[in-house]
Protein backbone atom coordinates (compact mmCIF):
# COMPACT_ATOMS: atom_id res chain seq x y z
CA UNK A 1 0.00 0.00 0.00
CA UNK A 2 1.49 3.75 -0.83
CA UNK A 3 1.33 6.56 0.70
CA UNK A 4 -1.65 8.06 -1.08
CA UNK A 5 -4.16 4.74 -0.77
CA UNK A 6 -3.46 4.69 3.19
CA UNK A 7 -3.68 8.35 3.54
CA UNK A 8 -7.15 7.48 1.32
CA UNK A 9 -8.01 4.96 3.42
CA UNK A 10 -7.95 6.34 6.78
CA UNK A 11 -8.70 10.23 6.23
CA UNK A 12 -12.13 8.61 4.43
CA UNK A 13 -13.01 6.22 6.64
CA UNK A 14 -12.55 8.49 9.50
CA UNK A 15 -14.91 11.56 7.86
CA UNK A 16 -17.56 8.91 8.43
CA UNK A 17 -17.35 8.70 12.48
CA UNK A 18 -20.59 9.90 13.94
CA UNK A 19 -18.67 12.94 15.26
CA UNK A 20 -16.58 13.59 12.03
CA UNK A 21 -19.74 14.00 10.45
CA UNK A 22 -21.20 16.51 12.59
CA UNK A 23 -17.89 18.61 12.88
CA UNK A 24 -17.40 18.19 9.21
CA UNK A 25 -21.12 20.00 8.58
CA UNK A 26 -20.21 22.93 9.97
CA UNK A 27 -21.57 22.61 13.51
CA UNK A 28 -19.29 23.58 16.57
CA UNK A 29 -17.38 21.46 18.37
CA UNK A 30 -19.56 21.75 21.67
CA UNK A 31 -23.14 22.09 20.08
CA UNK A 32 -21.24 18.58 18.06
CA UNK A 33 -20.53 17.34 20.91
CA UNK A 34 -24.01 18.10 23.10
CA UNK A 35 -26.04 16.53 19.99
CA UNK A 36 -24.21 13.45 20.37
CA UNK A 37 -25.47 10.60 22.85
CA UNK A 38 -22.75 10.77 25.93
CA UNK A 39 -22.24 7.37 27.49
CA UNK A 40 -19.52 6.40 30.25
CA UNK A 41 -17.28 4.34 30.05
CA UNK A 42 -16.15 2.33 33.22
CA UNK A 43 -12.60 0.82 32.83
CA UNK A 44 -12.66 -2.96 34.31
CA UNK A 45 -8.94 -3.92 33.95
CA UNK A 46 -6.28 -3.47 31.72
CA UNK A 47 -3.42 -5.91 30.42
CA UNK A 48 0.11 -4.83 28.71
CA UNK A 49 0.26 -6.33 25.36
CA UNK A 50 4.15 -5.75 25.02
CA UNK A 51 5.66 -3.13 22.06
CA UNK A 52 4.07 -1.63 19.35
CA UNK A 53 5.85 -2.57 16.28
CA UNK A 54 8.16 0.55 14.28
CA UNK A 55 9.99 0.29 10.90
CA UNK A 56 13.41 -0.50 11.69
CA UNK A 57 14.61 3.43 10.94
CA UNK A 58 12.30 4.55 13.76
CA UNK A 59 14.62 5.04 17.08
CA UNK A 60 11.19 5.98 19.08
CA UNK A 61 7.71 7.62 19.23
CA UNK A 62 5.14 8.83 21.85
CA UNK A 63 1.79 9.59 22.41
CA UNK A 64 0.60 6.42 20.18
CA UNK A 65 -3.72 6.28 20.12
CA UNK A 66 -5.35 3.59 18.45
CA UNK A 67 -8.84 3.26 16.48
CA UNK A 68 -10.75 0.45 14.85
CA UNK A 69 -11.08 1.28 11.23
CA UNK A 70 -13.46 -0.81 10.02
CA UNK A 71 -11.29 -4.43 10.50
CA UNK A 72 -7.91 -2.35 10.70
CA UNK A 73 -6.58 -0.80 13.67
CA UNK A 74 -5.14 2.45 13.10
CA UNK A 75 -2.55 3.34 14.78
CA UNK A 76 -1.51 7.38 15.48
CA UNK A 77 1.58 8.24 17.13
CA UNK A 78 2.86 11.95 18.18
CA UNK A 79 6.72 12.96 17.86
CA UNK A 80 8.84 10.23 15.57
CA UNK A 81 12.28 10.25 15.58
CA UNK A 82 13.91 8.71 13.09
CA UNK A 83 17.19 7.20 12.40
CA UNK A 84 20.04 9.74 10.45
CA UNK A 85 16.98 11.88 9.54
CA UNK A 86 17.56 15.48 11.34
CA UNK A 87 13.86 16.24 10.67
CA UNK A 88 11.21 15.32 13.54
CA UNK A 89 8.16 13.57 11.96
CA UNK A 90 5.18 15.43 14.55
CA UNK A 91 3.15 12.59 13.82
CA UNK A 92 2.99 9.14 11.94
CA UNK A 93 0.58 6.02 11.66
CA UNK A 94 0.33 2.37 11.08
CA UNK A 95 -2.38 -0.24 10.56
CA UNK A 96 -2.87 -3.37 12.04
CA UNK A 97 -4.74 -6.39 12.48
CA UNK A 98 -6.81 -5.91 15.42
CA UNK A 99 -5.96 -9.84 16.36
CA UNK A 100 -2.37 -8.75 16.09
CA UNK A 101 -2.70 -5.57 17.17
CA UNK A 102 1.45 -4.44 18.12
CA UNK A 103 2.40 -6.10 14.76
CA UNK A 104 1.88 -2.75 12.57
CA UNK A 105 2.20 -1.67 8.62
CA UNK A 106 2.87 1.56 7.20
CA UNK A 107 4.03 3.29 3.78
CA UNK A 108 7.68 3.90 3.88
CA UNK A 109 9.94 6.67 1.96
CA UNK A 110 12.98 4.88 -0.05
CA UNK A 111 15.17 4.97 2.93
CA UNK A 112 12.72 2.82 4.87
CA UNK A 113 11.61 6.21 7.01
CA UNK A 114 7.80 6.99 7.66
CA UNK A 115 5.83 9.06 6.42
CA UNK A 116 4.28 12.24 8.48
CA UNK A 117 0.71 10.77 8.85
CA UNK A 118 -0.68 14.45 8.86
CA UNK A 119 1.26 17.37 6.73
CA UNK A 120 2.49 20.65 7.92
CA UNK A 121 0.68 23.22 6.58
CA UNK A 122 2.76 25.57 4.31
CA UNK A 123 3.41 27.89 7.30
CA UNK A 124 4.12 25.62 9.68
CA UNK A 125 6.40 23.96 7.02
CA UNK A 126 7.77 27.64 6.40
CA UNK A 127 8.62 28.21 9.99
CA UNK A 128 10.36 24.71 10.52
CA UNK A 129 12.64 25.52 7.48
CA UNK A 130 13.65 29.05 8.53
CA UNK A 131 14.15 27.65 12.71
CA UNK A 132 15.91 24.32 11.49
CA UNK A 133 13.32 22.23 13.66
Amino acid sequence: MNRREFLRKTLVTTSLLPGSLLLNQGLHPLRAKAQTLQRTLKIASTKDLGVVGKPASVLGRDGGATLLLGNQLLWIFNDTLVRNDTRIRSNTAALADPRKPLITHEPLDTHGRPYQFIPFTTEEQAYNDKTGI
